[in-house]
């Protein structure tokens, strides 16, 4: 068995901010008049070890996991008014993997598979929350909502290994990377920076299931509030429980990019030993139709042919194909006999694809393709 049933990678952070009561005496009030402008920054390391064994028809199998990775988060802005967290912007994450590493030990013939790999796929935002207090603006933070570690080397004939951390839509607080974070009001003008910490092991841990003997997850993570701005705007009217905004609140990841697919696929193309076929096989995705010409044009006499947009003098054959989607076409240029002792005393031949697929914008392909032997 190769894979920890239920987990692929994941990783982010985002902060989304809402609530925190007016100060109401000494320094904090003057402070709390102020309109403070913040940035934030959220790094995370994360450590993560799993071992699981177990047996099936053909056996004992066992499998350890060690993986460790990095998460930044960024938040360009955040907004403190009358002394209250008001507004911030979205946050931007990033993720870099330090070690990924799988053993797993297949049952029956007992022979070792290891995966490791570095990529980072589908990191999610988290989010912060303040809460209310009259000194304290104390924030509910989670540091990482999900993402996805993939190992894509492995050894054998295994495909490559998936792991998920997710929140699974655990509310803020809840979560194994969830923490709390405060933030005096003596502080606000000025930076202020906190050290984090989580653990989670046994039946808590991700990925715990019936076959795991060891599940340990632990992280470590720094919050640092920079202040940019204070600015004198006068203190606004305190705000109800119902009229506390929700801001911040965790964008979805950005779509993936999906990969344009090449219209056709050329193979490799054939001239029999006796010079009298060319073969040349054309792939489609979508269908195609086309024409191919095989020739032996001097520079000179191809350089005119391209400016007169006509077709070189020495043109051998001509063959039109048609492929519909997702199949092959062999295209098949036949050369006159007259011509093939002069195929033969070439170092080789020429071959123009014109290709047209269907609904898109005609294309064109030169092969030389050599004689066989």
């Amino acid at each position: 068995m190769l894979s920890l049933r239920t987990l692929l990678p994941a990783a982010a952070a985002a902060l989304a901010v809402c609530a925190a009561a007016v100060p109401t005496a000494g320094a904090d009030v003057d402070r709390a008049r102020l309109t403070h402008e913040y940035s934030a920054t959220i790094t995370t390391d994360v450590d993560y070890n799993i071992a699981r064994t177990g047996t099936n028809d053909l056996g004992v199998w066992s499998s350890q996991l060690d993986d460790e990775f990095t998460v930044k988060t960024e938040i360009p802005r955040i907004r403190f008014v009358g002394g209250m967290p008001s507004y911030n912007n979205p946050a931007y994450s990033t993720a870099t993997a330090t070690r990924g590493h799988l053993l797993a030990i297949t049952a029956g013939s007992g022979s070792p598979v290891t995966c490791t790999g570095n990529e980072i796929q589908d990191l999610a935002g988290g989010a912060v929350m303040g809460v209310l207090s009259t000194d304290v603006r104390q924030f509910k933070v989670r540091v990482l909502d999900g993402l996805t570690r993939r190992l894509g080397s492995c050894s054998g004939p295994y495909p490559a290994f998936l792991m998920r951390y997710d929140m699974l839509g655990a509310p803020l607080g809840e979560g194994y990377f969830d923490a709390t974070v405060d933030f005096p009001g003596a502080r606000l003008g000025s930076d202020h920076a906190q050290l984090l910490h989580g653990e989670v092991s046994g039946a808590k841990c991700p990925g715990y299931d019936e076959d795991t003997t060891v599940c340990l997850l632990t992280w470590d993570a720094e919050i640092t509030f920079h202040h940019v701005s204070s600015v004198d705007e006068g203190t606004p009217p305190p705000l109800t429980p119902e009229e506390l905004p929700e801001i911040g609140k965790p964008t979805p990841p950005a779509p993936r990019p999906v990969p344009k697919t090449k219209a056709y696929t050329v193979q490799a193309a054939s001239l029999d030993a006796r010079a009298g076929t060319v073969t040349v096989p054309v792939r489609c995705a979508s269908a195609c139709s086309g024409v191919a010409t095989a020739s032996l044009p001097t520079a000179r006499a191809a350089a005119a042919a391209k400016k007169a947009k006509k077709r070189a003098k020495g043109t051998l054959a001509t063959a039109r194909f048609r492929a519909a989607a997702g199949t092959t076409a062999k295209v098949v240029l036949r050369i006159p006999k007259a011509q093939r002792a002069k195929v033969r005393r070439a170092k080789a031949l020429t071959v123009r694809l014109a290709i047209t697929p269907q609904g898109g914008t005609p294309v064109t392909e030169t092969l030389k393709v050599k004689r066989g032997r």
